[in-house]
């Protein structure tokens, strides 16, 4: 990782370049392949240090190990239910078939003539936890492992390259206005809404995902 050397602070998360790098390498998701440039995150929290020059100045502090690691274990669990509810989005399980059918294309394949326009196949950053640990030897010679810092990994994206995009924003319903040049973002604006409705409708009006944004066919989520 680039000590020092930030991609991006967010509100409560720096984003460095780092690179990954497995024992064994996995066929999809992170990992596939050796010295894979990621964005490795860690929370923060802004101390004010304001001085007479500038009085917004502000530093930004870790937080201590373990609540690092708690935090940072709720953010990737977030991940994990919208990437869930995304899927749930896709698939269902009809009748007693063990099979599982895509949601959608059952509804294709079962129309007198398939749709007009194709279907947007998205995904959410790919992501993993890292977790560094210090080994201490007690009085007993027993070796036990301190977390010492936690970080979140993800999938790397070129923002300027790729053009990431706010599609919905939190507080409201209404997708935000997006380019009428750009057909297939214009599609994704229209499809990231549909989703909504099956996740609402599946769920029991229990939950949808929200704040929408991302590059093209990547998405970053948020649990409503």
């Amino acid at each position: 990782m680039e000590e020092g050397q930030f991609l991006r602070i967010g509100a409560f998360k720096t984003a460095q370049l780092g690179y990954l790098t497995l024992l064994h390498l996995y066929q999809e998701g992170l990992g596939t392949h050796p010295n894979e440039a990621v964005a490795v995150k860690r929370m923060y929290v802004r101390r004010n240090t304001p001085t007479q020059a500038n009085s917004n100045r502000w530093e930004i502090t870790h937080l201590m190990p373990a609540d690092e690691f708690c935090k940072t274990i709720m953010e990737a669990n977030v991940l994990l239910w919208a990437i869930s509810i995304m899927n749930y989005t896709y698939l269902i399980r009809l009748g007693s078939d063990r099979d599982t059918y895509s949601f959608i294309y059952h509804f294709i394949n079962t129309a007198d003539t398939p749709p007009p326009f194709d279907i947007p196949k998205i995904h959410f950053l790919h992501a993993a936890i890292a977790v560094v640990n210090q080994q201490v030897v007690g009085p007993a010679a027993k070796a036990t492992a301190n977390i010492c810092r936690t970080y979140l990994v993800e999938e790397l994206i070129n923002e300027e390259q790729d053009g990431f995009h706010k599609f919905i924003n939190r507080g409201s319903a209404v997708p935000v206005k997006l380019s009428a040049t750009n057909k297939s973002l214009l599609a994704l604006g229209e499809f990231l809404p549909f989703t909504q409705h099956v996740q609402y409708y599946k769920t029991g009006g229990l939950v949808y995902i929200s704040d929408l944004q991302g590059v093209w066919l990547i998405v970053l989520p948020n649990l409503n």
